[in-house]
């Protein structure tokens, strides 16, 4: 009698992996969208392509066999310099080398004109220019696996990977500090005039991962946390059972 009663649970439960084997589950991931306070931050695309001051989400719809991995991902490009030429001036005007990294250029100017602003654009100064480029993908990456419990909920265990790009200056030393004039202001006072930051940028990436252990119930949504460097993203995921 125990013979048969322990081959009844055994085929029972064969029966129920053979069941689960045979089950699909469907996971959707909605990570919300980073908007950036400072549009000298987060994602700068190069003027010279494209400007964004938004850290795209990701919408993840994945369907997977029960107990098999899977990979998915969601991403854009981020685009920065890699190399630069050294700033240019005319060959007539002096060029002083300052203490805080500032270069002084001196000319003769046939005006008086006043500047009354910060920045000027009408010295001919070309700054550092970018000669090579780089692309990095920027986004998310999910991948993991799922199985069903012998309670019927969803246990799902999965790595979800932030691919971040922030643009920083990347070029020091000889030639990259502002370039500065000097010039007559209001009421003829000597005043110094910016005429080019000659900022030579480029990109530094990380890849921040976030484990996740959850067990769903079917058609249930959950709010998690997941992280993109070190700030926290709101996300949901919901997972689903189909019978294919």
């Amino acid at each position: 009698m125990k013979t048969c009663l322990l081959s009844l649970i055994t085929g029972i439960g064969l029966c129920g992996a053979a069941f689960a084997d045979g089950m699909q589950i469907q996971i959707e991931l909605k990570i919300e969208k980073q908007i950036e306070t400072s549009t000298k931050k987060g994602k700068l695309i190069f003027k010279q392509i494209k400007t964004e001051t938004k850290k795209e989400g990701a919408d993840f719809s994945i369907a997977t066999k029960t107990g098999k991995t899977f990979k998915a991902s969601s991403y854009s490009e981020f685009i920065a310099p890699t190399e630069y030429d050294p700033f240019e001036a005319p060959g007539d005007v002096k060029l002083t080398k300052r203490e805080d990294g500032s270069v002084l250029v001196e000319y003769t100017t046939t005006g008086t004109q006043a500047v009354s602003t910060q920045r000027s654009t009408s010295f001919p100064v070309t700054p550092a220019n970018p000669t090579a480029f780089e692309a990095w993908k920027v986004g998310w990456e999910v991948e993991g696996k799922a199985r069903i419990s012998d309670e019927g909920l969803v246990i799902f265990n999965a790595e979800i990977r932030s691919h971040d790009a922030l643009a920083v200056v990347t070029h020091y030393g000889e030639g990259t500090g502002p370039i500065v004039t000097k010039a007559k202001g209001a009421f003829g006072k000597s005043v110094e005039v910016v005429l080019t930051e000659n900022k030579a940028m480029g990109a530094s990436t990380s890849v921040t991962k976030t484990p996740l252990i959850l067990k769903a119930r079917p058609g249930m949504t959950y709010p998690i946390q997941v992280m993109m460097g070190g700030k926290s993203v709101a996300a949901t995921i919901r997972c689903s059972v189909t019978n294919r």
